[in-house]
């Protein structure tokens, strides 16, 4: 009794000595989800989404590529969900596409303004329309924000 007393004695105090120092230093960078999402390295995209969630939500690129976005391109025909990332077969784009202009419009995204963060994509377009996107389990959430004085079309 004693003994195992002794061994539970001497084993907190390691314990407590083993754990890392964090004051002051950084946390880790984000992570990066722009990474492989050009051409035809990786076939991902940096949708908005949750593991293992039925809803991914990103632009889809007029000259699609695997995953349906391309982070050289930069015309978009509009904001889809339910995509397929990095599976390595064409035209995998998403479905229930939404477009923040009239039909005709050529809409470009201004890529100084993409944000991709785990859960959550953000991009200014060319027309002045700002869309947030993010994503559950098994809903997406879009929101556009237009210019004041604009009319506010969806296609």
């Amino acid at each position: 009794m004693i003994k195992s007393l002794y061994s539970i004695l001497l084993i907190i105090p390691v314990c407590l000595t083993l754990q890392p120092d964090t004051s002051g230093q950084q946390k880790m960078p984000p992570v990066i989800l722009f990474i492989d999402t050009s051409g035809d390295n990786g076939q991902v995209d940096p949708a908005a989404c949750v593991p293992y969630g039925m809803a991914r939500v990103c632009p889809d690129m007029v000259h699609r590529s695997h995953s349906g976005y391309d982070f050289a391109k930069k015309t978009i025909s509009g904001f889809s969900v339910n995509r397929l990332s990095g599976i390595g077969c064409g035209g995998n784009e998403g479905n229930l596409s939404i477009k923040p202009a009239n039909k005709n419009a050529l809409l470009s995204l201004v890529k100084s303004t993409e944000i991709a963060e785990p859960g959550y994509y953000s991009v200014k377009l060319d027309n002045g329309v700002t869309a947030a996107l993010t994503a559950t389990t098994n809903v997406a959430v879009e929101q556009y924000l237009y210019p004041l004085g604009t009319e506010q079309l969806f296609y």
